[in-house]
């Protein structure tokens, strides 16, 4: 539970600053420059999805089946190694077909240098990095994976806030401050993995992790499509300045997305310990976890809520002032999801990327139809009512299939914060005045805080005495 907690809480740090960050931004970038941006991470989350063949879901799953230390390395040195080759030829293809694949992409003119070729950059550096951070977190070195995440983060934002208020260097100055500081800690990993063999593939683990991790990529790409295609038919039928509207929502709901990566990726070892051997100790130790994870998610959720409500008390640009409005149908929207974040963690581990797969292509389907039904009348939220529909129709057939697995460590007790939650949220779809909501919002973020405090006081002691 210990490790548990520093991992989880030190990750917080990036989402902490992020958000105090995000007013200022939204202030000093203008409102169209900011819908390029949300396309922009749109496009390369899409990009993402598949850049790496998913070495990542290898390093996260096949590190906890060898046993020597040796392999271990090895392992974490094929993937490093196939990365940074592949990194590289994605470069190469870019600079060829670069503005091409742009120009087909996008509605409006959105050009590929040079914000193309340093997102490009800014998205490969961080998935050669985060090889390492998996590897580190998944041997529970809390103290080296706390510095690190500590100094990127604060060196990140200290970066962004200087380049973008200070020389008001908008989505360049986004951009770099995140690769000078993904640029330092790949260097940094060079310098301190000696025993790292780079580019040496005579070992036949990059080929069990690549079949491994290829399966994964079609469910992946779906899941990021779902995630994403949002923003693409927006474009079509609605200005960038909407699409900037809409791009502020993300960034609020980020606060959940990037929470539920924190807590999946401080969850994940004890949870694939447990589905890969479960006997009574751990089968404790995962249920407390559980309701920890679903307990702080909902306290999230409550969080966004309220910061959503009350945030455009803070910013400028006049269009960013009726975001208020869309908050009650995305935090319930996004109830649902929390469960199948967990969900999906089982049904990964226990190999079901076929079953994944059939799920998430006609899920995508549905999404796509619903999104082309309901945004050229409801625009945004049409999006909110098509996410709505789609996680809650995910969350029945999750919960059908992993019923069985998660059995005796999901309960009553583990989904009572956040089915209260769930509940309450409902309500502020009655709630029409800007200013009833700011008082709801506060009300209900500081009774969901008590209830979760009390479910864990004794194990936030323990932590505490340490």
């Amino acid at each position: 539970m210990i490790s548990f907690l520093k991992f989880t809480l030190i990750s917080f740090l990036q989402p902490c600053l992020g958000f105090i960050l995000l007013p200022i931004y939204l202030n000093y970038i203008p409102v169209e420059e900011y819908g390029v941006l949300t396309l922009l991470i749109a496009f390369f989350a899409i990009f993402n999805s598949f850049s790496f063949l998913k070495t990542d879901m290898a390093m996260r799953t096949l590190y906890f089946e060898y046993s020597e230390k040796k392999e271990k390395e090895n392992l974490f040195s094929q993937l490093f190694s196939f990365n940074i080759s592949l990194g590289l030829l994605w470069i190469v293809f870019f600079l060829i077909a670069g503005n091409f694949i742009f120009e087909i992409s996008f509605v409006n003119a959105i050009n590929f240098f040079p914000y193309g070729i340093l997102f490009l950059i800014q998205t490969l550096l961080s998935g050669i990095n985060n090889l390492y951070i998996i590897y580190i977190q998944n041997q529970k070195n809390a103290n080296l994976y706390s510095k690190i995440i500590s100094t990127t983060v604060l060196g990140q934002a200290f970066l962004q806030f200087f380049l973008i208020v200070i020389f008001s260097e908008g989505i360049l100055g986004y951009l770099y401050g995140t690769i000078a500081v993904q640029l330092v800690l790949f260097l940094y990993i060079l310098l301190h993995q000696k025993k790292c063999k780079l580019f040496n593939f005579k070992n036949d683990s990059l080929i069990k992790s690549l079949k491994f991790s290829i399966a994964f990529v079609p469910f992946l790409i779906l899941l990021i499509i779902e995630g994403n295609i949002d923003k693409f038919i927006l474009e079509k039928y609605k200005p960038l300045t909407t699409v900037a509207e809409f791009g502020v929502l993300l960034s609020l709901s980020a606060i959940l997305v990037l929470s539920l990566n924190i807590l999946d990726n401080a969850i994940r070892p004890f949870l694939y310990s447990f589905l890969v051997k479960p006997n009574k100790n751990n089968t404790l130790e995962i249920s407390t976890l559980t309701q920890f994870y679903l307990d702080f998610a909902a306290v999230i959720s409550c969080v966004l809520f309220f910061i959503g409500v009350n945030i455009s008390e803070i910013l400028q640009p006049q269009h960013y002032q009726n975001i208020y409005s869309f908050l009650p149908l995305l935090s319930i929207s996004l109830v649902p999801y929390i469960l199948n974040r967990y969900f999906s963690m089982v049904l990964v581990q226990q190999k079901k990327t076929k079953l994944l797969n059939q799920v998430y292509f006609f899920k995508v389907l549905i999404i796509i139809v619903l999104l082309y039904a309901l945004i050229p009348s409801y625009g945004i939220n049409g999006i909110l009512y098509t996410a709505l529909i789609s996680n809650s129709i995910n969350l029945i057939i999750y919960y059908k299939i992993v019923n069985g697995i998660t059995k005796t460590i999901l309960n009553l007790n583990t989904l009572r914060t956040l089915g209260f939650v769930s509940l309450f949220l409902s309500f502020t779809l009655l709630i029409k005045k800007h200013e009833y909501l700011q008082i709801y919002s506060i009300v209900l973020l500081l009774f969901v805080v008590i209830i979760v405090l009390k479910n864990h006081l004794n194990e936030l002691k323990k932590y505490l005495r340490r």
